[in-house]
C-alpha cells in the first residue's frame, strides 16, 4: 500500500535461530523505543477523552512528575507521554493502569521544558494531547 511503513514477519523461525545476532541488533537498533501499534478503526474508531494531567515535582531530584487521571468510561489501555527538551522530543509508552510518571532527566542533566500526555484505548485510538510547559 503506497505511504505503508512498517514490518511484517512470517516466520519467527529467523528470530529464533538468531543468525548473525539479528534479535539483538533488532533491539539496540530499530526496534530500540517503545511504540503504538496503529489504531484498529474497525473495531473501534472512538478515541478516548483527553486526561486529565497534573505536573508536581519530586524534591529529591528536582524532576517533574506526573499526576495521570482517564476520563470517560473507556479504559485507558496505554499513556503516550512525549517529553521535550530543547526542540528534542523522546516518546514513552507506559500501561494505562500507571496513575504516576516520573519524567526522567536525560544524560548530561537536562529537565524536560514541556509534556504531551495522550490515552490510548485497546484498539490504538489516541485521545487528544493535553500539552503543558514545565519549569
Amino acid at each position: 500500500q503506497s505511504g505503508a511503513t512498517g514490518n511484517v514477519y512470517f516466520s519467527m523461525q529467523t528470530l529464533m535461530r538468531d543468525g548473525d545476532n539479528l534479535p539483538r541488533k533488532l533491539i539496540s537498533g530499530p526496534y530500540a523505543n517503545k511504540a503504538l501499534i496503529p489504531a484498529s478503526p474497525w473495531l473501534d474508531s472512538v478515541p478516548p477523552l483527553s486526561p486529565i494531567v497534573r505536573v508536581g515535582s519530586d524534591p529529591a531530584t528536582l524532576s517533574s512528575t506526573l499526576s495521570l487521571q482517564p476520563q470517560g468510561t473507556e479504559p485507558t489501555w496505554l499513556w503516550l507521554i512525549r517529553t521535550r527538551v530543547g526542540t528534542d522530543w523522546t516518546t514513552d509508552v507506559v500501561p494505562g493502569m500507571q496513575r504516576f510518571y516520573a519524567i526522567p532527566r536525560l544524560a548530561g542533566g537536562a529537565y524536560a521544558d514541556a509534556v504531551s500526555v495522550s490515552a490510548v484505548d485497546r484498539t490504538g485510538n489516541e485521545s487528544a494531547p493535553v500539552v503543558m510547559l514545565l519549569h
